[in-house]
């Protein structure tokens, strides 16, 4: 199921779950605590680490209300999500932490793919698909004026209806546009596979856990 909306729709949606407490932004860029974000389109590279949000030992990112309800982290990038299954790896398997696990459940994560990689990512090293879903509860296309979101899990479709979202039914022509705009990125990304080393995803979590 494919569902679209426009931008001002979009941004007027936002900014009542952010003033509601129920959307953060992980954006780098000057802002107030607790302002929005003048883009909701973040270009590649220009993310914070997410990482505050799951373990906050300092302030990297404003912190998620202490009201109860999911909280929706929204322009995530697959990278992003790759390095949530990292720190999930640690904190979720082989044994139980209770402050990780509160903050981990709340959060849903709509996410956006990488048409191009900027100078500063490192998907290619971390065998990161940049077309790929993985971990995202929304999947989130830009297409001109039109955003298309598409729901990739239960948590994800129960969301938005929690969340009051104003979209629609994509048309079934506008659909298969836009799904042939993932198969575009995908193929891009296939071209590059092999063109730089490789870190294996052990090492990655033996790093993670030395810093945790």
């Amino acid at each position: 199921m494919m569902l679209v909306t426009d931008r001002e729709k979009l941004r007027a949606w936002l900014e009542g779950l952010h003033a509601r407490g129920r959307a953060v932004f992980p954006f780098l860029g000057p802002r107030a605590p607790g302002e929005m974000p003048e883009r909701i389109f973040p270009e590649p590279g220009s993310l914070a680490s997410i990482k505050g949000l799951l373990l906050p030992v300092e302030p990297l990112l404003e912190e998620p209300p202490s009201a109860e309800g999911p909280i929706l982290v929204w322009g995530v990038r697959p990278c992003d999500m790759k390095g949530v299954a990292l720190i999930d790896e640690i904190f979720r398997k082989g044994f139980e932490d209770p402050p990780y696990e509160a903050r981990r459940s709340r959060l849903r994560f709509a996410g956006v793919l990488c048409r191009e990689e900027a100078a500063s990512c490192f998907c290619g090293e971390l065998g990161v698909d940049r077309t790929d879903g993985a971990g995202m509860d929304l999947l989130v296309v830009e297409d001109g004026a039109a955003v298309f979101i598409k729901p990739l899990t239960k948590v994800g479709e129960e969301i938005l209806s929690q969340l009051e979202a104003p979209f629609e039914a994509a048309a079934p022509p506008d659909e298969a546009r836009i799904e042939g705009i993932i198969a575009g990125i995908r193929e891009a990304r296939r071209r590059q596979e092999g063109k730089g080393p490789r870190i294996p995803q052990a090492e990655l979590v033996h790093v993670i856990r030395d810093e945790a």
